[in-house]
Order: structure tokens, then C-alpha cells, then sequence
């Protein structure tokens, strides 16, 4: 019972040291990283290397479709001169188009692309290791970025909250 006391407070603990930084590194930097870390699983564990020409296709239809969805995300904060610079004050929240989907496009634009690069490389690793995007994602912005709409927008943005979905 001890034990299990400990372990759930360092949970705590360890998530709140997570959640008190104000500013984590920026998403672009988040994906260079996350690619730096997927070539590397697919140089020297080769090991977890497989031979499916279809996956590495699939990638390769990803990537297209996956920057698609983040120059359209841009293109939605130009047009209603809103800011896409994450931690700055919003201008409007925005709620229509791809928004009304999810309320983080531009991150599953960038999973997918993580995603299809694991695809190409061909290793389970460099896979598995594009999916760590979305914790690291969850708790060193998107929650802060939450925070922040709600203290914002607080109704308009409880009402998006509820009614869309933060992936897909």
C-alpha cells in the first residue's frame, strides 16, 4: 500500500513539473527532433527493419496530404488575422473549416507526416517513436495552449472544447 502511495505521488509530481512549464520547445523543433530520433532507430536498429513496399507507398502518400492540412491551418489563421505562433495571445478563436474537426490540426498534420516517415524508413522503431508526438504534444503545449483559450475565450471556447474533439 506504501508502495503504491509513493509511485501514484511521483505520478503527480513528475506530471506537475510537466504541466508548471510555462513554454516548451516549439512544435517545429518538437518534429526536427522526433525525425533526428527516427533516422537514428532506423540506422542502428536495424533489427526492427521490415520489407513492406506498400507502408513505404502509403508514406509516401502521406507526406502530400499531411503538409496539405498544415498549409490550410495556416492559411485559416492568415485569413481571420489570427496568430499561429504558439503561446501568443489569439486575435479570434477559430472554430470553422478543418477547425471544426479538431482543435489541433496542425499537430495531426505534423503525426502524420512523423507517421509517414517511420513508414518510409521501414522500421517499427522509427513508427513507434512518431506516436511519442502526442504526449510530448499534450504536455508541453497543447494544455498550456488550453489554458490559455479558455482564460481567452472562456465560453466560446468551452462550447468548441465539448463539441470537438483535441485529435480527431
Amino acid at each position: 500500500y506504501g508502495t503504491d502511495q509513493k509511485r501514484s505521488r511521483y505520478k503527480k509530481t513528475f506530471l506537475m513539473k510537466l504541466m508548471t512549464r510555462k513554454k516548451g520547445p516549439i512544435p517545429p523543433i518538437i518534429v526536427i527532433i522526433n525525425i533526428l530520433l527516427q533516422f537514428f532507430f532506423a540506422i542502428f536498429f536495424k533489427f526492427l527493419s521490415f520489407n513492406i513496399k506498400f507502408l513505404a507507398v502509403v508514406g509516401w502518400t502521406l507526406i502530400p496530404i499531411s503538409l496539405l492540412i498544415i498549409f490550410v491551418c495556416l492559411f485559416q489563421f492568415r485569413e481571420n488575422k489570427t496568430t499561429f505562433v504558439v503561446f501568443k495571445e489569439a486575435a479570434k478563436l477559430i472554430t470553422s473549416g478543418i477547425y471544426s474537426y479538431s482543435r489541433n490540426p496542425m499537430y495531426l498534420g505534423m503525426l502524420m507526416t512523423l507517421i509517414a516517415i517511420g513508414l518510409i524508413l521501414s522500421n517499427i522503431g522509427s513508427i513507434l517513436f512518431a506516436f511519442l508526438f502526442i504526449p510530448i504534444m499534450k504536455h508541453r503545449i497543447i494544455l498550456h495552449e488550453e489554458i490559455m483559450l479558455m482564460d481567452q475565450f472562456h465560453l466560446e471556447y468551452k462550447i468548441y472544447k465539448k463539441n470537438t474533439r483535441r485529435w480527431i
